[in-house]
């Protein structure tokens, strides 16, 4: 009897470890690093998407969309997505972060797995990138808090485009 409990026993922890190294695996193949020349072409790019999403340049947000987005149901789905960001820009409990309080997290950003929504919705998606920034802000109570936006990009047929979840 004590046999049969040590083996029920043995056989859960054995379950156990495979499930960690299992959620491990795709932790880290989920998130991959960047490579440097990546970051040089992408990152001004996202910092310009800050700027025009700062400065309402509605035109400017949606041409960086991909261009299935740009013409699905007229592109009044890139505008809500576009305005979504520039509202949340606007948050006041952010206070409207001045943009160069925003600061590029070189080792918190990655590479990501496209989802099966990302890939029914883009066929020809290929990689998506997801570039990390960080900021303070202080809250209206007074509290001084973390805060953080990313910007994510895909890879489509050689090119890169802003997801429609963009920052703020």
């Amino acid at each position: 009897m004590a046999y049969l409990k040590r083996l029920k026993q043995y056989s859960l922890n054995c379950l156990l470890l495979i499930s960690c190294i299992t959620i491990l695996q795709s932790v880290v193949a989920a998130e991959r690093e960047l490579p440097a020349e990546l970051i040089a072409e992408l990152k001004p790019r996202c910092d310009k998407m800050m700027q025009d999403i700062r400065d309402n340049k509605m035109d400017d947000i949606i041409k960086e969309f991909h261009p299935m987005l740009q013409t699905w149901n007229e592109g009044k789905l890139a505008k809500k997505m576009a305005m979504l960001s520039i509202n949340g820009y606007k948050n006041e409990m952010f206070g409207q972060i001045p943009l160069d309080k925003i600061v590029f997290s070189e080792q918190e950003s990655s590479f990501r797995d496209p989802s099966k929504d990302n890939i029914g919705q883009y066929p020809d998606m290929t990689n998506m990138a997801d570039l990390h920034y960080n900021f303070y802000f202080v809250r209206p109570d007074g509290r001084k808090q973390k805060g953080s936006v990313n910007c994510i990009l895909f890879e489509a047929a050689g090119k890169w485009y802003f997801e429609d979840n963009l920052p703020f």
